[in-house]
């Protein structure tokens, strides 16, 4: 509406697995040309196809991409971000969240792109925050857009305190 055309769309979901009270998160080969070795969320991208942008095609894109990185098959949650960055002509469009049962959690494996790493609730905040030159920039925020909206799909448990841990990540990323 803007007038601005996408390079590209992003599609990816952030994978939550309840069960084990974790995320997965991706983290990138060494040998990738951009971001090797850092972390970020499931997503990938397709050259934008200004006669076919449907729903069901980002919705396509998303399982596709998660399951090429992953092996994951996820229920994906209703709720959906729209991410623009606007510098590089990218939309980013993540699904809150990709739930995984413990058991297809026994089947996740990585690519050629990198590999699937298992991150605990209680080691998000530390991640984030410590080891945010580890992560993708776009990946940080995805997180974070979880957390903000009360972590979808996570248990009952941690979505009540998910406000509290984005309050406190967001009041340390500000004071580095």
């Amino acid at each position: 509406d803007a007038g601005r055309k996408p390079r590209a769309v992003y599609a990816g979901a952030v994978l939550v697995c309840p069960e084990k009270a974790c995320l997965y998160v991706h983290k990138r080969s060494p040998s990738v040309a951009t971001e090797p070795g850092k972390l970020h969320g499931f997503l990938g991208g397709f050259i934008v196809d200004y006669q076919n942008n449907s729903d069901e095609t980002l919705l396509n894109a998303c399982l596709r991409e998660v399951h090429e990185e992953s092996s994951a098959q996820p229920n994906l949650a209703s709720r959906v971000v729209v991410v623009e960055n606007v510098e590089i002509g990218w939309i980013d469009v993540m699904f809150m969240a990709g739930v995984i049962s413990s058991n297809n959690t026994q089947r996740l494996k990585g690519s050629k792109e990198g590999e699937v790493r298992q991150l605990g609730f209680d080691e998000l905040e530390q991640q984030l925050v410590g080891n945010r030159n580890g992560w993708v920039v776009n990946g940080i925020a995805h997180h974070l857009i979880w957390l903000r909206l009360g972590a979808p799909g996570a248990p009952e448990w941690f979505r009540e305190k998910s406000r509290g841990v984005y309050d406190r990540i967001i009041d340390q990323l500000q004071n580095v």
